[in-house]
């Protein structure tokens, strides 16, 4: 078996603009078992752990570019309910009334029509992190 390190999130330029490199957290390794779905942008794979466990790989690609590079957010899935990998932290977007999005992450965003959810946004193309949407409006 060959495993595999596999880190919260991937880049397709792993440095900033100042050299430093991107941040990223090493979820475990991890030998792929079997490709489910593996499109241009994302990919579903099932993966033995190393210490032990059955989980789904999920991959997604960030809507939008930080930095002129793409950003892929991985999910680890659990498949047999034992073993658990903790998630990343969620980007928290709030609307104003003049119809701003405000991200937890300090960024303001603003779309033509719709919601973040009708927009297909799951995560925040600003820090990578798994939207999660409030309904309470910022005063």
């Amino acid at each position: 078996m060959n495993f595999i390190d596999v880190y919260d999130r991937d880049y397709d330029n792993p440095y900033n603009d100042d050299g430093t490199e991107r941040e990223k957290k090493l979820l475990g390794r991890f030998w792929f078992i079997e490709t489910l779905e593996d499109g241009l942008y994302d990919s579903i794979r099932i993966a033995m752990k190393e210490e032990g466990g059955i989980y789904l790989v999920i991959e997604n690609e960030v809507s939008g570019y930080k930095g002129g590079s793409r950003t892929r957010v991985i999910k680890i899935k659990s498949l047999d309910g034992k073993h658990e990998i903790t998630q990343k932290d969620s980007c928290t977007w709030t609307e104003d009334p003049d119809g701003i999005w405000h991200t937890s992450c300090g960024q303001a965003h603003e779309f033509n029509t719709g919601t973040p959810e009708e927009n297909d946004h799951l995560y925040c193309p600003y820090c990578g992190n798994m939207l999660d949407v409030s309904r309470q409006p910022v005063i």
